[in-house]
């Protein structure tokens, strides 16, 4: 007896938490952390938090957590000053 397997076509998927845990998994590549936006900044973690105590990044605090929204600190640094990194 011979088993020939059937080409399946491609269906699109239909499970709409699939696409809720794919949208949650771009949001949360938007938050970053402090280490993060260092990187990106070409920057060093203790010039982040100068500039954080100076109020020149918005920056969200959850207890002892830091996070950064990437599009409002490139958004905040270009109208503050001007310029921004653009990654």
């Amino acid at each position: 007896m011979k088993c020939i397997a059937q080409p399946v076509a491609p269906t699109t998927n239909l499970n709409p938490q699939f696409e809720k845990d794919k949208v949650d998994a771009e949001a949360r590549e938007m938050f970053i952390t402090k280490a993060e936006l260092a990187r990106r900044l070409r920057k060093t973690t203790r010039t982040v938090e100068i500039w954080m105590a100076k109020n020149y990044l918005p920056f969200l605090r959850i207890g002892r957590s830091v996070l950064f929204y990437w599009p409002a600190v490139q958004a905040h640094l270009h109208r503050q000053f001007g310029s921004g990194p653009s990654e």
